[in-house]
């Protein structure tokens, strides 16, 4: 049942178009190591902060799109075999305060025609070795685009469990 699934608590930033909702910066260790500040659907890009402390020399993102009535759905590897979310992967060095933009230009996934779409951020490899995992019950760490022609939201999203 939707409402039995844990909100994400995301505060909004407003753009003229696309509406963009990303997490402040964390205050421990256990939240969001960066943070989404841009979010470009038809480029498959998203524009982030490493506010960790940490160099950030690796990551993986998963994605969510949202049907014509906004309920959230993960993204999907499309072979054969077991399901299982679709990655986005990142391993270039991202020093600590430095923003970066993301970019998977080779995928082919629009979420232009979409409700919204979103791109969670899984785990974070840091150069000492040591990483961040995302709780699959609670996605803290997100980059959500809106369709800008329904509206502007400032509400948190709903994603369902990822496991």
């Amino acid at each position: 049942m939707r409402s039995a699934l844990s909100l994400v608590l995301v505060s909004s930033l407003a753009f003229a178009a696309p509406a963009l909702h990303a997490q402040a910066a964390p205050a421990n260790p256990q939240s969001c190591p960066v943070q989404p500040v841009k979010f470009d659907p038809s480029g498959l890009s998203v524009r982030i902060e490493n506010t960790s402390g940490k160099m950030i020399v690796g990551m993986t993102w998963f994605a969510a799109i949202a049907d014509g009535t906004e309920h959230w759905n993960w993204i999907f590897w499309n072979i054969p075999g077991p399901l299982r979310l679709r990655e986005f992967n990142w391993n270039k060095e991202i020093k600590p305060g430095s923003k970066k933009t993301l970019s998977w230009p080779y995928e082919d996934l629009n979420f232009q025609h979409a409700s919204g779409g979103a791109f969670i951020l899984g785990s974070v490899l840091f150069a000492d070795g040591s990483r961040w995992e995302q709780n699959p019950q609670a996605h803290t760490c997100q980059a959500v685009w809106l369709n800008g022609n329904k509206r502007m939201l400032t509400r948190p999203e709903e994603l369902p469990p990822s496991q």
